[in-house]
């Protein structure tokens, strides 16, 4: 696969994963305003919808990219938004920006260290 295309497959990657990180946050303040959930859940929530969004994102550049390295570059290029917005809004990174990332990274590398594509059969000779 050309370098281009991977880059775009890349960016694609990322894209996912920060609309599906934002989708999920807006869920999540939903249940917390109408106190389906307590308030002491909503860091747990935040990292488990960082890694669920860096892993489906991930799993999209890997099986339509070069693989893992696809998948590497689309999870670092999506923890990099993400910890960079907040750290300027936070003026700071506090431990859970290093949870989100250690999160981030392990489902990321786990999306692109699955099985890319469907198995090939082999034709069989009648």
């Amino acid at each position: 696969m050309s370098k281009g295309k991977t880059a775009i497959t890349v960016g694609k990657g990322i894209g996912i994963s920060l609309a599906l990180y934002l989708l999920l946050q807006f869920l999540w303040a939903l249940l917390l305003v109408k106190s389906v959930v307590p308030e002491e859940r909503a860091g747990l929530l935040v990292t488990v919808s960082c890694g669920i969004a860096a892993f489906l994102g991930a799993r999209f550049a890997a099986k339509k990219g070069a693989g893992f390295p696809s998948a590497l570059g689309s999870t670092v290029g999506f923890l990099a938004l993400v910890l960079l917005a907040g750290y300027l809004i936070f003026d700071g990174m506090a431990q859970q920006g290093w949870l989100l990332l250690a999160v981030g990274l392990v489902c990321g590398c786990a999306a692109g260290m699955s099985k890319v594509g469907k198995k090939k059969r082999k034709k069989r000779k009648h």
